[in-house]
């Protein structure tokens, strides 16, 4: 095992033999030691040097924060995974001696000699570096050299930033193959998080056009079930309680600043929290009276979007980011933001500003059917997730001991007992003299032929036809009319 003790470091500095800086794991992983890129770095340079830049430190860069090579030297660049406010983030290889010694992400942020750039990616490097839970993104190093992130920009002062590969994308390229938009293949590899900002816009306005043509261009949409919605919001709630106890709020809460990790024969992916650059310990709330809030509009909690009389904000709190998981919330159950218009920024402060009622603005966007298939446990707390007022929303313990009780009811044996509404609609089903194709069927409760199908299959396909979009239906329809008719 690995010492924190001097006397460890010295010895290692000294040996270039690579099994002195890691442990080759049981499933062929790789286990740095706490400080071995730090130690890494100590090694190239011939100095010691604290783990991370402090901002104190900013206006003698050159000296103490800059390692020349140390990139090249140690990484080999695989992909752009990418592309946030401030930086790129790129998945790399680790290699030491000629050995591949596993993946990480390394977000370069051109700093230049802009202090607020510096001090800011700072202030989430250190933030990262106190951090260790298992629904949080670890940090591991970071480092400052002279680098020309593409052929067209000059080559300026970068802070690298070193911090664990999840190996899934982000949940926003999860759930855009979900909903047909990417394919998940490439999603895993190669996820681009800027073109799916520009794909959700694009299918959000199509599901809001008229008329049967924008209906018949939509691809296959393949909901999330309950369990995985479930899963995704305790590991992400998880991540936030344990950022809340440590008094950070995170202030950017995403599907992009939520990263997927699959562990060997795991059914689902963990979800971790990443990208702190918004963050800041809530004691630093006085500062938004004189600079505003810079997260993800979309995702932002009321309070957050409007100044009052005077020009400033109020003062945010935690329930900011319990908004925010709230949006995400609405986003895996239904696919789309609880908002009319995300294009243009005034309509959409306007929209979050003016925000009343989940439950209402559900019937609003013609979300009912979606509602009505999904447990209450479930809606009932994204309604206090959204909820107006910041002091109604619920902690994350709350949350988590919500989703808790919704294990404990669905993980209970089931009744063998048909529900009475089942029955009743299974017995009309069969009492019914009017073959089931010429009922007339609105959208959504297009069936087969009742002669092709038993009284609970119909029940079955009645209730779960409305996640179907109408093109497939109709194929169903027909399929099942053509076996009626060879039947007769």
């Amino acid at each position: 095992m690995y010492s924190d003790q001097p006397g460890a470091f010295e010895y290692a500095q000294r040996n270039t033999d690579p099994s002195m800086y890691y442990e080759q794991g049981d499933d062929d992983t790789i286990e740095t030691a706490p400080q071995y890129f730090r130690l890494l770095s100590e090694s190239a340079t011939g100095s010691p040097r604290s783990s991370s830049p402090n901002p104190s430190y900013m206006h003698n860069m050159d000296s103490n924060l800059s390692n020349q090579g140390y990139y090249e030297r140690f990484f080999v660049e695989i992909a752009k995974l990418g592309r946030g406010a401030r930086g790129s983030v790129y998945l790399c290889q680790h290699v030491l001696h000629g050995h591949a010694l596993g993946r990480y992400a390394i977000k370069k942020v051109p700093v230049g000699d802009q202090a607020e750039t510096l001090l800011s990616s700072l202030n989430e490097v250190h933030l990262m570096e106190s951090l260790n839970h298992p629904n949080v993104i670890s940090y591991k190093h970071a480092w400052v050299e002279m680098t020309q992130i593409s052929p067209f920009t000059p080559v300026v002062p970068t802070l690298h930033v070193l911090m664990m590969a999840a190996n899934g994308g982000s949940l926003a390229d999860w759930i855009a193959a979900r909903a047909g938009e990417t394919d998940e293949a490439s999603m895993q590899s190669t996820p681009r998080v800027e073109r799916l900002k520009d794909e959700f816009r694009q299918r959000r306005a199509a599901m809001q056009c008229k008329g049967s043509e924008s209906t018949r261009a939509r691809t296959g949409v393949h909901l999330l079930r309950e369990e995985e919605i479930v899963q995704l919001l305790q590991d992400i709630t998880h991540g936030l309680a344990f950022l809340h106890e440590k008094g950070i709020l995170h202030l950017d809460i995403k599907p992009g600043n939520v990263l997927l990790h699959w562990d060997d024969d795991a059914l689902l992916p963990s979800a971790l929290l990443s990208d702190f650059g918004s963050s800041m310990p809530q004691h630093q709330n006085w500062a938004r009276k004189r600079t505003g809030h810079t997260g993800t509009i979309e995702y932002m909690a009321p309070e957050a979007v409007l100044p009052d009389a005077n020009g400033h904000f109020q003062e945010i709190t935690s329930k900011a980011d319990i908004w925010s998981l709230g949006v995400l919330f609405h986003l895996l159950v239904f696919f789309e933001l609880p908002y009319t218009q995300v294009d243009d920024f005034e309509t959409l402060r306007k929209d979050i500003v003016n925000f009343r009622d989940f439950k209402e603005n559900i019937n609003k966007r013609g979300l009912h059917r979606r509602f009505a298939t999904v447990d209450p446990i479930l809606t009932d707390l994204l309604a206090e997730m959204l909820h107006v007022n910041p002091q109604k929303r619920p902690s994350c313990p709350a949350i988590l001991a919500a989703l808790e009780g919704y294990h404990a009811r669905n993980t209970q044996p089931k009744s063998s007992k048909e529900s009475p509404s089942f029955k009743h609609e299974r017995d009309s089903l069969k009492s019914s003299t009017t073959p089931t194709h010429q009922r007339g069927m609105s959208r959504g409760q297009l069936l087969p032929p009742a002669s092709s199908l038993q009284a609970t299959e119909v029940v079955a396909y009645r209730r779960f036809s409305s996640m179907l979009s109408p093109n497939i239906q109709k194929v169903i329809l027909a399929y099942a009319q053509v076996g009626a008719t060879r039947a007769y």
